[in-house]
């Protein structure tokens, strides 16, 4: 996560983006007797649909045809691991993301580092700036004081200021910079940490109602979901690793503006106004977390991922659209020879 600034105000958020990181293995086990649920389900169906194919054999006087009893059986060795399997496929999942996060533990650092060189190096320019006037600052050593004692000192000292008029504009200025960038660093962190907190709220629901869909898919009529319910899980679990590597990049931006504005701060000796900078940034920022899940669909469609699950489920549908067919034109020809007979 990018080390927020909005004027004085740092925003480390490291210690909410731990409790999101934390929230799958923390609530899984809370719904350990639903996904038990599911499992019984699947389990009976799949249990069902073993003893009718036999039964149906054994009426019928044939020998069994043990090959097709294979996915029912496989399927059902599926439900009485899931927990392992499930478990297994998001842990991998969050190792990528916790790869993609220790990618960018040193840049937050020096993103860190910056922020505190570049706020000492304002303070020291605004007390320098400073003369004694009727409201006088703090006594504390120069460039050691807060960013806000600074600021009341120069804006109520109306020193450096042609007019109390001027002195009240620019107090005005500010505090409207620092309102709106607050509300976009606001705006930005929900946004960052938002898509941690849906991508493990659609993991934990996805977790509990794969059992029954798993044991929905023995059935003709739901082949295609097994492989639709991989699909959703693996694009889920591209969500973080996307964010992370999108944070990455943000947090380098963020680090090349820091390093300009602190050349200007020790060359022009000026404090820069880079406000402006920084609701470009977290616009950026918002709308580039608001299109992780495209991204995520895109590298979906581009390794081929959904495209070979579309295969797999390709034969299936249409073995069912062929029964599906087949019974129809049965019926059909049962009319029309009830039609005329009815006729004679």
């Amino acid at each position: 996560m990018i080390l927020l600034q909005a004027g004085p105000v740092s925003l480390n958020v490291d210690s909410v983006e731990q409790a999101a990181s934390t929230l799958y293995q923390v609530m899984i086990p809370e719904f350990s007797a639903f996904i038990g649920i599911g499992q019984a389900i699947g389990l009976v169906g799949a249990l069902f649909y073993v003893f009718y194919r036999v039964w149906a054999h054994t009426v019928r006087n044939e020998p069994i045809d043990v090959f097709p009893l294979i996915r029912p059986l496989t399927i059902a060795l599926t439900l009485l691991l899931y927990p392992v399997l499930f478990n297994g496929i998001v842990a991998v999942g969050y190792t990528i993301g916790a790869a993609t996060e220790e990618m960018g533990a040193i840049r937050r650092g020096e993103v860190a580092q910056q922020l505190a060189d570049n706020q000492r190096a304002k303070n020291a320019i605004i007390a320098r700036d400073l003369t004694p006037g009727e409201t006088a600052l703090p006594s504390d050593s120069p460039g050691e004081g807060g960013f806000w004692s600074n600021i009341f000192g120069f804006v109520l000292g109306g020193t450096n200021a042609k007019s109390m008029y001027d002195s009240f504009k620019f107090g005005l200025d500010t505090m409207i910079e620092l309102i709106l960038t607050g509300l976009f660093a606001l705006i930005f962190i929900a946004v960052s940490i938002g898509i941690k907190v849906i991508s493990t709220y659609f993991l934990i629901i996805l977790g509990i109602f794969g059992p029954l869909t798993i044991g929905l898919g023995l059935f003709e009529w739901f082949y295609g979901a097994i492989a639709a319910w991989v699909s959703r899980v693996l694009h889920l679990l591209l969500w973080i690793p996307i964010a992370n590597i999108f944070g990455f990049i943000l947090d380098t931006f963020h680090l090349t503006g820091l390093k300009m504005d602190y050349a200007e701060l020790t060359t022009g000796q000026h404090v820069p106004a880079n406000n402006l900078s920084l609701l470009l940034f977290y616009m950026l920022g918002i709308a580039g977390y608001m299109l992780v899940p495209k991204l995520a669909t895109w590298i979906m469609d581009s390794t081929g991922v959904s495209e070979g699950l579309a295969v797999m489920a390709a034969p299936i549908r249409n073995s069912v659209s062929n029964v599906t067919s087949a019974g129809a034109a049965v019926a059909g020809g049962a009319a029309g020879k009830a039609a005329g007979a009815v006729s004679y």
